[in-house]
């Protein structure tokens, strides 16, 4: 059974849930969402998941396009196939309007605004962390930047945060299903702001900054998710 249901795709495994009390244990297990994952994106084309965010009317659309570098190297693919985007699905039941992406790993995306979100666009879950509260100058709304990565050995993933604000160099950390508030992370030992999204590669965020008390310095900056470093 469980071979079978690992060849299916997402939306076939989200009704079958209701099943049996069997069947949902099976599917909704941390095991089952890792081999299917495995199986889905090793056997499945290769596709780009691109966000286009509409400031004025406030809309996140999500749109879904072949990966050129994997079309380009097969050579059954059509040379147009490469340009055509579709929209990858409906997401207006989701509440992730208003909201920015920040960056995505391993299948899911960060987003955020007054609150940091994880979104899985497969299953449409939305997965809401509590606010984040700065010890320095708290009431001063934080221009905050969030980092999602994932650690393949402990199989975990975690949000940094942090503020663009200079003056407050206040770094935290939170675990998806594990971790009920932020904790502080370890402060770093070049005070910097970041610049630019961040990347996550083999279990460590990399992302640009330039140093808080040298603007015209850029820097790069890796975050080790299991460490927290």
């Amino acid at each position: 059974q469980i071979e079978t249901l690992l060849r299916l795709p997402v939306k076939s495994l989200l009704r079958f849930r209701c099943v049996s009390k069997l069947w949902s244990s099976i599917i909704t297990s941390r095991d089952f969402k890792n081999r299917q994952l495995s199986i889905a994106t090793s056997s499945s084309p290769t596709h780009l998941l691109i966000a286009f965010e509409n400031s004025d009317e406030e809309e996140l659309l999500l749109v879904s396009s072949p990966n050129p570098i994997a079309t380009s190297s097969s050579s059954s693919s059509s040379s147009s196939s490469s340009s055509c985007y579709v929209p990858f699905r409906d997401l207006s039941l989701v509440k992730i309007h208003k909201n920015r992406v920040h960056n995505a790993a391993r299948a899911l995306i960060c987003v955020a605004s007054r609150k940091v979100k994880i979104c899985n666009p497969s299953t449409r879950d939305v997965h809401i962390f509590p606010r984040i509260k700065f010890k320095v100058s708290p009431k001063v709304y934080p221009c905050r930047v969030n980092f999602l990565g994932y650690d393949p050995i402990g199989d975990q993933y975690k949000v940094l945060a942090f503020d663009y604000l200079y003056w407050r160099s206040e770094h935290k950390v939170l675990t998806l299903g594990q971790d009920k508030n932020w904790r502080e992370a370890p402060c770093v030992a070049c005070p910097h702001v970041a610049q630019t999204s961040g990347l996550c590669m083999n279990g460590t965020v990399y992302y640009g900054a330039f140093m808080s008390n040298n603007p015209s310095k850029s820097i790069v900056m890796s975050f080790d998710v299991r460490l927290e470093t």
